[in-house]
């Protein structure tokens, strides 16, 4: 049954109206920006598929074009409609970013930066740029590699953050197999960039590792300090 033949009342766009999203379940979330389903589902079944599939919301909204149509019912017009749920989600919490008085605990850190990489196949370098007092004021894009390699590039890191006349900095890469754990190699770029922005009076803040849903900071496990 459809979900145009429920009672008015138990439609989750009524009870989004009425009663606020508090009131829905993520499986009803989802049917409302999917619209419809089809003809063996409703759009809340759907839902319910995408969630059981990818295990919940955060690898949900992580997954892959090409994952998201794995899944029966779900299309190119459908995975446009999660695409740009998402996408209103990310640039709320960029907004939210550009707007704090600082910016430097990983976990805010974390939901900035995830915005920019959650879907990237291959490895990634970004930089988040700040100024003196900790606020943001850009966070770019260094280099991109491989699944599992990523040659950061240094004239072009050097070049971003004269650019945008940083004074304090917090790297962050994924790992594309979702374990944040950081390498030998992970610690030896991080070392090298350090050394790199002493010179030129810019200090390095942290250096997340994104896996999937979960992130590991130097800062928090006091590696840092060490290098």
């Amino acid at each position: 049954m459809g979900i145009k033949d429920w009672d008015k009342n138990e439609r989750p766009r009524e009870r989004l109206l009425q009663k606020g999203p508090n009131a829905l379940t993520p499986a009803e979330m989802l049917a409302i920006i999917l619209r419809t389903g089809n003809h063996q589902k409703s759009a809340v079944d759907l839902g319910l598929d995408l969630l059981q599939r990818f295990g919940g919301i955060e690898r949900l909204c992580a997954a892959s074009d090409q994952e998201l149509q794995e899944v029966p019912g779900i299309g190119p017009a459908k995975t446009a409609q999660i695409r740009a749920a998402i996408g209103f989600s990310n640039l709320r919490t960029i907004e939210k970013a550009k707007g704090s008085p600082q910016l430097c605990d990983p976990q805010a850190v974390f939901e900035l930066v995830k915005c920019y990489i959650a879907n990237s196949g291959r490895e990634e370098f970004w930089c988040v740029m700040l100024n003196q007092r900790k606020r943001l004021i850009e966070v770019s894009k260094i280099s991109s590699g491989s699944a599992t390699k990523n040659p950061v590039n240094l004239q072009t890191f050097v070049k971003l953050i004269i650019k945008h006349n940083a004074v304090n900095l917090i790297l962050a890469h994924n790992h594309p197999s979702g374990n944040p754990t950081p390498s030998p190699e992970d610690k030896n770029v991080t070392r090298k960039l350090i050394e790199l922005c002493r010179p030129l009076e810019i200090e390095i803040l942290d250096h997340l590792i994104i896996g999937g849903a979960s992130y590991f900071s130097f800062q928090q496990a006091g590696l840092i300090a060490s290098l």
